[in-house]
C-alpha cells in the first residue's frame, strides 16, 4: 500500500538499530525535581536514549533480554501532580490484545519512584512526519488511506466500550520496520474511560432540587474528578431523574448522569446564570463552545435526543418542561417553543391507507394523522455503501425485500434504520439493511409478519427489528429498538489546541496552542 508517510530503511539497518545509534542513556530530561529513571528495569529491560515526553511520562527506549527486541518504556513520576495515571493505561491497553492498532503492553509495574509500562515500538507521529518529513504536505491519496485506517483504529478502540478522548495527530503514529510502516497505530491512553451502560438510577449527594429544576436550553459547567478544566454542557433533554442529554462543545450529543455520584459522571457541577456569570469566574480554565448555538440547531438536537431516548429502558417520556431557555437566554413557554417538534416522528406506521388527497376525502380519522405525522419527519437519507433500503412489508406491486430509493421531499426517516416511502399511493415501511444480510433478514421479516418468531435472533437483534405488538396503540409507537443507552463524553485537556482558557476582560475562548 507504500504512500506518503513511508520513510525508507538503508540497507539492513532497521528502524530500531537507528533510535540506538542516535544516542545513549544520559541526563538530558530528567528535571523539575524529578529522579533518572533507572538504567535496569525489573531485572530485563536495559533503559538507552529518550524518545519523547508528555505533560507526566517520559518514552525511553529499552532492550527486552527475554523477548531480545526493543521495546518502548514509558515513565511516570509517582510524586507528579497527577499520577495514577500509567497503570489505569496499561490496564485498558491489555484489554485490546497483542494484535491490534493500539498499543501493545508487554510488562508494568513499578520501580523506585517511577510507575512504568513496557510497549510494542512504534514508529514516528502523524505529526512529525506531517511537519518535518513531508515538509507540511501531504498528498490526497495519503490523507484518503490514512483518514481510512484512523477511523478503523477509533472503531476498533470504541468496539471494547473504551473511549480515547485525546484524538489528535501526534497519538497516531506508525508501524516500525520492515512491512509495517504504512500502517497506522492509536497510542497514548492516559485519558481513556470505559464506557458503561446506564445502572439503575439512584439518587445521591447533590442537590436534587436544583437539578429537578434545570430546564432544556441552560448551560451548565462540569468538572471531572480526573481532568483539569471546566467543559461547557448545553442541556437538551431530561432522560430521568437528573440524566440529562446534553450537547458538547464538539457537537457530541448523549446522556449523562449530573447527580455528581461517582462513575464516569462529573464530579462537580455549576449552571451558568445561578452558580457564575462570566466564564471567567468559573473556578478554573473551561473548554467551551466556540461558536454560539441557534435555535434551529438547539430544536433539532432536541428531536435527535427525544426520538433516541424513545428506545431506551429508563426513559422519562411522559416528563414535559414547562419553559425552555432560548439561545439567546430568553425564557419562553415549552409549549409555544417546541410546538410540534415532538409529535412529528412516530416510531411506527400502523395500518396500510393510502395519503390523504383532496381526491379521496373520505379517509378515516387516524389515517390522516398517520399520514399527516409521516408527512412532517425529515427526509430519508441515501443508504450507506454495503447496505439498502428494504421493504419491510407488502404493499400494492412491492413485495418484502424490494429495494427502494429514497426521494427527496416525499418520503421520510423514522429513525436510523426505519423510514416510510411513499409508492403508487400508498405509505410503506422500509428498513435500512446490510447486503450480507439481507437473506437472512428476508426470511425473518417474512416469519415476523405471519406471526411467527423468528428461529435465530441474533439477525433481529443486530438489525433493531420487531415484530409489531399485537396491542399496539393508535399512536403508531411499536417496540423500542434495543442499542447503548449513553455515549459517554470526548474531552480534550492537554497537547496542542487541546484546551482552551477564558480571557477574564472579555470572557472569550483562548486556546493554549
Amino acid at each position: 500500500m507504500g504512500f506518503l508517510m513511508r520513510f525508507p530503511m538503508d540497507g539492513k539497518m532497521t528502524f530500531e538499530k537507528k533510535l540506538v545509534d542516535k544516542g545513549s542513556l544520559s541526563s538530558d530530561d530528567e528535571s523539575d525535581g524529578r529522579p533518572q529513571v533507572p538504567k535496569v528495569v525489573a531485572d530485563r529491560f536495559d533503559i538507552s536514549r529518550k524518545l519523547g515526553s508528555g505533560s507526566y511520562s517520559v518514552v525511553r527506549l529499552a532492550w527486552d533480554r527475554i523477548a531480545n527486541r526493543y521495546v518502548a518504556l514509558k515513565f511516570e513520576w509517582t510524586k507528579a501532580e497527577k499520577t495514577d495515571k500509567l497503570l489505569k493505561e496499561a490496564e485498558l491497553c491489555q484489554v485490546f490484545g497483542l494484535d491490534s492498532p493500539t498499543t501493545t503492553v508487554h510488562w508494568c509495574g513499578s520501580q523506585d519512584e517511577y510507575n512504568i509500562m513496557a510497549m510494542g515500538l512504534l514508529g514516528p507521529s502523524l505529526e512529525d512526519l506531517f511537519m518535518k518529513t513531508c515538509r507540511r504536505k501531504f498528498s490526497l491519496k495519503t490523507v484518503l488511506m490514512l483518514g481510512e485506517q484512523m477511523i478503523n483504529c477509533i472503531e476498533f478502540v470504541h468496539s471494547h466500550k473504551i473511549l480515547h478522548r485525546d484524538i489528535k495527530p501526534s497519538n497516531f503514529v506508525v508501524g516500525a520496520g520492515d512491512g509495517q510502516n504504512d500502517k497506522v497505530y492509536i497510542v497514548d491512553f492516559g485519558l481513556a474511560k470505559r464506557a458503561f451502560p446506564f445502572v439503575d438510577l439512584v439518587r445521591g449527594d447533590v442537590d436534587m432540587a436544583s437539578l429537578m429544576a434545570l430546564m432544556p436550553g441552560e448551560t451548565v459547567a462540569v468538572y471531572y474528578s480526573d481532568d483539569s478544566v471546566w467543559h461547557e454542557r448545553l442541556l437538551i433533554w431530561r432522560f430521568a431523574e437528573g440524566v440529562w442529554y446534553i450537547l458538547t462543545p464538539d457537537r457530541d450529543l448523549y446522556a449523562e448522569d449530573l447527580r455528581c455520584i461517582g462513575g464516569d459522571g462529573p464530579s462537580r457541577i455549576k449552571v451558568k446564570g445561578k452558580d457564575f456569570t462570566y466564564w471567567s469566574r468559573v473556578g478554573g480554565p473551561s473548554y467551551r463552545f466556540a461558536a454560539p448555538i441557534g435555535d434551529d440547531e438547539f430544536r433539532k438536537n432536541i428531536k435527535l435526543a427525544y426520538f433516541e431516548a424513545m428506545g431506551e429502558s429508563g426513559f422519562d417520556s411522559a416528563w414535559r418542561p414547562t419553559e425552555v431557555q432560548r439561545m439567546d437566554g430568553q425564557i419562553e413557554s415549552a409549549r409555544v417553543y417546541l410546538g410540534g417538534l415532538l409529535t412529528s416522528q412516530p416510531r411506527r406506521l400502523l395500518g396500510k391507507q393510502p395519503v390523504p388527497t383532496e381526491a379521496n376525502p373520505g379517509l378515516p380519522r387516524d389515517a390522516h394523522h398517520q399520514a399527516a405525522a409521516a408527512a412532517s419527519g425529515p427526509d430519508v437519507d441515501l443508504a450507506p455503501t454495503g447496505s439498502s433500503w428494504r421493504a419491510a412489508e407488502p404493499r400494492g406491486d412491492l413485495k418484502v425485500g424490494d429495494v427502494l430509493t429514497p426521494t427527496p421531499g416525499v418520503d421520510r426517516s423514522l429513525g436510523l434504520q426505519d423510514a416510510v416511502f411513499f409508492r403508487n399511493g400508498f405509505w410503506i415501511r422500509a428498513e435500512l439493511v446490510t447486503e450480507t444480510l439481507v437473506n437472512q433478514w428476508l426470511a425473518d421479516r417474512v416469519k415476523s409478519l405471519a406471526g411467527v418468531a423468528p428461529l435465530n435472533g441474533g439477525v433481529e437483534e443486530l438489525l433493531g427489528i420487531q415484530a409489531d405488538a399485537k396491542d399496539a396503540h393508535e399512536d403508531g409507537e411499536g417496540a423500542p429498538r434495543r442499542g447503548p443507552p449513553t455515549r459517554p463524553p470526548t474531552t480534550v485537556t492537554s497537547g496542542p489546541s487541546g484546551w482552551s482558557m477564558t480571557n477574564r476582560e472579555n470572557d472569550t475562548v483562548i486556546g493554549d496552542g
